[in-house]
């Protein structure tokens, strides 16, 4: 029985991974600290415009898809892939992710304490003028303000490098943070299907790393679904 169950899993995240490569996400800015139950599923859509603070350039457009899967107790994977829509960008920043996330405090998610998690998202921006490898490790907060409504504050250091494993980790990176309002369509708990919305804002300190690089303001918006949890 156990082995059917594992079996299981293994075709759930070979789907999950084959349909982000094929539709495309953005870096999960606007999720919650809070991680996914085993088993549980999610997906969501969204939006997002980053434009620097000298307008010395158009804003960014970009859009996509997030698939996340709960692992285990307090551990969820998602895998995700970007679309620039940006005029005449020609796709340069698309970007294909994956992140793993842990959440460390209020394991119990109990409503009206915080929530603390973090965790490590790799990227890697293919556009074969560009060919560059993003290491970020974020850091979220959040705390449920009603049965409905959660705020997260987050905070990433990310590195921009050519190789895989980057190197001289505090040089230049781009530091990102901000803050998103979740939203409840109906609150029908683990029992039915969970649609949420949510709004966000952010800051950037350097949109390539470069310690030249322009600053600018991040704003974002989605749609997400979580699947019923079986118990």
């Amino acid at each position: 029985m156990e082995k059917k169950k594992g079996n299981i899993i293994i075709d759930h995240l070979i789907i999950l991974i084959s349909l982000a490569f094929g539709l495309g996400c953005i870096a999960t800015t606007h999720r919650t600290a809070q991680t996914l139950e085993k088993g549980q599923y999610s997906v969501s859509a969204h939006y997002l415009q980053a434009k620097n603070e000298q307008n010395s350039y158009d804003p960014i457009h970009l859009a996509g898809l997030d698939l996340r899967f709960g692992l285990h107790d307090r551990f969820d994977l998602g895998v995700l892939h970007s679309w620039d829509l940006t005029k005449e960008n020609e796709g340069i920043y698309s970007t294909v992710w994956s992140d793993l996330k842990v959440q460390i405090t209020n394991t119990e998610n109990i409503q009206g304490k915080p929530v603390l998690s973090s965790g490590i998202l790799k990227g890697y921006i293919y556009n074969s003028d560009v060919k560059l490898h993003v290491t970020s490790v974020p850091v979220y907060l959040s705390y449920g303000l009603s049965e409905s409504m959660s705020s997260t504050a987050f905070f990433r250091y990310e590195l921009i490098r050519n190789d895989y494993v980057p190197d001289k980790i505090f040089e230049d990176p781009r530091i990102h943070f901000g803050g998103n309002l979740e939203y409840k369509i109906n609150n029908g708990g683990h029992a039915r299907w969970q649609p949420k919305l949510s709004v966000g804002v952010g800051y950037f300190n350097s949109l390539t790393g470069a310690s030249d690089g322009p600053s600018g303001l991040t704003i974002n918006a989605g749609f997400t679904i979580d699947s019923p949890l079986r118990r």
